[in-house]
């Protein structure tokens, strides 16, 4: 019996020490005339590739990832109508980038134009 308990713990470990990437998905909203949206996220351990989805139906955004550091930089950038400088990434509703470990990192989202209600977002992040 014991024969068997100690592969099966050992395949186990194995299995296990893959599995410390997160996830991170939830429903947000984007009030009317909102300029941004932001999620904070805790630093990982180790350097991650961190992937960012949006979906919202037909309101057009763009997507940035950043250190937590570059975050009022980002968003006095946005307030001002220009694009932010310190990023990790950038896209329309899809964007990857490398987040070193240690680091907290912030993802921004920016609609092209405040909307005029409230719009339902849903927010995936992977890898962190």
């Amino acid at each position: 019996m014991r024969r068997l308990l100690l592969p099966l713990a050992g395949l186990l470990l194995v299995v296990t020490a893959g599995c410390n990437s997160s996830q991170f998905e939830k429903g947000l909203t984007l009030p009317k005339d909102a300029r941004y949206l932001e999620v904070e996220f805790r630093a990982p351990k180790s350097n991650r590739t961190v992937s960012v989805s949006v979906s919202n139906g037909d309101l057009a955004v763009r997507v940035y990832l950043m250190l937590a550091d570059d975050k009022d930089e980002a968003i006095n950038a946005i307030l001002k109508g220009k694009n932010p400088r310190r990023i990790l990434a950038e896209g329309d509703k899809a964007i990857e980038g490398k987040v070193p470990g240690g680091k907290p990192f912030v993802v921004l989202i920016r609609p092209v134009k405040p909307p005029e209600k409230e719009v339902e977002l849903r927010v995936v992040v992977k890898g962190y």
